[in-house]
């Protein structure tokens, strides 16, 4: 009989084992993950007696409205082992993850890993929703303003992050640990993280190279700084041109969806989510 409840420490290798075989990271990502704010206490898994037979981790992200903040989660790697598949286990564990988030008011959002999930999901009651644009700058011949890159710690980015003057009604911000782990893992897979000064304003930069172009998973910064970053990141790093996020909605962006729970109270049009995990 498969029971689902909230992980515990006992419960950590046999997790590890099934997000590695399922999603191919690294046991040393994994861990680092669970280590964060004890993530492994906000999985949800799916028992067969002493065998972990599903995994499901809600991560706690604040999203800030015009009215102020409020708590979410954040659904993220969901597996379930093969021999387990095709017999509604994930479906059991999102209904009680969705009963948990309603009870408690709290919106649940995720952004599927592929195209093919979200039909799953609205079938499970979930609504599209735009989470950003993508947009392509390709950098000028003309010279780049004088530019100081720095490492970009996570209290730096949270602060910079915290008072970015988006016009989006909605976004999502991490917690300075999430954020630590993030900027950690970022440059641990060969990206980048700095904090770049321009005439006495600071933006924050997530990112990598690929290939003769820059894909930037953060650029934040006020819209009078980003063309000015831009540059001097294509200086730094010379490059043939940067794709980087921004709210939803963008002239000339492509936009990329995301998925919530509907809430009587909280159902937005957009929820900007400027840096993720998928």
């Amino acid at each position: 009989m498969i029971t689902v409840q909230l992980a515990e420490p006992r419960h950590v290798p046999q997790m590890t084992a099934l997000w590695c075989s399922v999603f191919g990271d690294s046991e040393t990502f994994v861990r680092a993950f669970y280590a964060c704010e004890a993530m492994h206490a906000r999985a949800l898994i799916a028992l067969d007696g002493g065998t972990v037979a599903g995994i499901a981790h809600l991560l706690p992200v604040t999203v800030r409205t015009e009215e102020g903040s409020r708590a979410a989660e954040y659904l993220y790697a969901c597996a379930v082992l093969p021999a387990y598949r095709c017999r509604g286990i994930f479906r059991q564990m999102l209904t009680e993850i969705k009963a948990r988030c309603t009870e408690k008011r709290c919106p649940l959002i995720l952004i599927p890993g592929g195209q093919s999930l979200f039909a799953y999901y609205e079938a499970q009651g979930f609504i599209r929703v735009p989470v950003r644009s993508e947009v392509m700058f390709t950098p000028r011949t003309a010279s780049a303003p004088e530019a100081e890159f720095e490492e970009l710690t996570p209290e730096l980015y949270h602060r910079i992050r915290a008072k970015s003057p988006e016009a989006s009604a909605c976004r999502v911000l991490w917690s300075p640990g999430q954020l630590a782990f993030l900027t950690e893992d970022q440059v641990q897979s060969g990206g980048f993280a700095y904090a770049v000064r321009i005439g006495g304003e600071t933006a924050a930069v997530l990112g990598s190279r690929q290939g003769d172009a820059l894909y930037l998973t953060e650029l934040a910064a006020p819209a009078r700084l980003r063309d000015a970053v831009l540059s001097a990141l294509a200086a730094y790093f010379p490059c043939e041109h940067i794709t980087y996020r921004t709210e939803p909605g963008a002239p000339d962006g492509t936009q990329r969806f995301g998925m919530m729970l509907p809430l009587p109270d909280f159902c937005p049009e957009s929820l900007y989510f400027p840096i993720d995990l998928i």
